[in-house]
């Protein structure tokens, strides 16, 4: 029998069912599902826990030099690797508004790095970024709004900047933050680090050594302090991930596809046998126990792996591939295993256990 009448024979035993290939099929879909799910969900959970820890600002650092800082050092900073952007902030002149005249405002001068640190909305046009406590206070709630003040002047808000109190330092928390240019010299210099914050001491690359106060005293920085330490002093994605514990699901895939293949071409042994009792070679039967196993790891393999993509859809379509892709191993390791149990089963089949085979049936 040549190998064109080896896959025509395992058709007709799939489609007809006699292979029982839907059977090996469900069962690959199953235990591929439950390992793709474990590696998916992984990654995902770890998404999020990444996720709440930038939007709660743990993965912002600042450093405190009081009229120290290079507003253009600063700003510079967010070109630099492991940076997403940088801002330098210093102190400006308060401000009363109209609709509230017996309270101060605090108003933050910063460079528009900060904005981005921040993770600010786009504002339309040029203007202010007011704190949401202030908004809320003062009744703002659209982008454009003018803010009139006391003194006759007026603010033209250019965004709202989302500073919950959630741990984070309440410095900016109830402010008025006024964009200027990166000139001159600013109080603290604020960036983001990630995924890695071991770079936090490249924040000192901003500080003029050279400058000193009033007196002629060089100026020490205070140092580098974290933004939000609730969530702990350092999140390590890249780390986790390389050492989460469903890594293994790809060997446990492979191990449960030996067992499924071995047992569904033991179940058949006594077919086997008579098969290669009537004359089939072995190398021609093995051709058709491929082919039949071929056909049911594609339809199941397949289903699995483009339902495990459309659950990742669902849950974040903006790491699609990232918890895709580590599903799709588990489950193509599942299937390589299942294609060695079936040929190790194989070549274990003897003609001359037909009898044996016949017996214990």
């Amino acid at each position: 029998m040549r190998v064109r009448d080896a896959w025509v024979e395992a058709w007709r035993n799939f489609v007809s069912g006699a292979s029982r290939g839907w059977l090996l099929g469900a069962v690959v879909v199953l235990v591929a599902t439950l390992l793709a799910g474990v590696q998916a969900g992984t990654v995902l959970s770890l998404v999020a826990r990444a996720e709440a820890y930038r939007e709660a600002g743990a993965s912002i650092y600042k450093v405190t030099a009081t009229g120290m800082i290079g507003g253009t050092k600063c700003e510079a900073l967010g070109t630099a690797k492991g940076i997403k952007a940088a801002g330098a902030v210093r102190q400006g002149v308060p401000v009363r508004a109209a609709n509230l005249p017996g309270r101060e405002l605090p108003v933050w001068e910063a460079t528009p790095g900060l904005a981005t640190v921040l993770g600010a909305e786009p504002g339309n046009g040029s203007g202010v970024w007011l704190t949401q406590d202030v908004a809320h206070t003062l009744g703002v709630r659209d982008v454009g709004a003018v803010l009139a003040l006391v003194d006759g002047r007026s603010l033209q808000v250019a965004g709202i900047v989302n500073y919950p109190s959630d741990g984070r330092d309440a410095g900016l928390a109830y402010s008025i933050i006024a964009p200027v240019a990166p000139v001159g010299r600013f109080d603290t210099c604020w960036a983001e680090l990630w995924p890695d914050s071991s770079s936090a001491a490249t924040l000192m690359l901003a500080l003029d050594p050279a400058w000193r106060d009033e007196n002629g005293r060089a100026i020490e920085p205070s140092g580098v302090d974290q933004l939000n330490r609730t969530l702990g002093i350092s999140f390590d994605g890249p780390g986790e991930f390389a050492a989460r514990p469903s890594r293994h699901l790809v060997v446990g895939g492979l191990a449960f596809g030996l067992i499924i293949g071995w047992v569904w071409v033991r179940s058949r042994r006594l077919e086997m046998a008579d098969v290669l009792h009537a004359g089939i070679d072995k190398a021609t039967l093995a051709w058709q126990v491929l082919f039949e196993t071929g056909l049911s790891l594609i339809l199941a393999g397949g289903l699995t792996c483009l339902g495990t993509w459309l659950i990742a859809c669902q849950a974040d379509s903006s790491i699609v591939w990232e918890a895709s892709i580590p599903a799709w191993r588990a489950i193509i390791a599942t299937c390589l295993g299942t294609i060695g149990g079936a040929t190790i089963a194989l070549a274990l089949t003897r003609e001359k256990h037909l009898f044996r085979y016949f017996k214990t049936r």
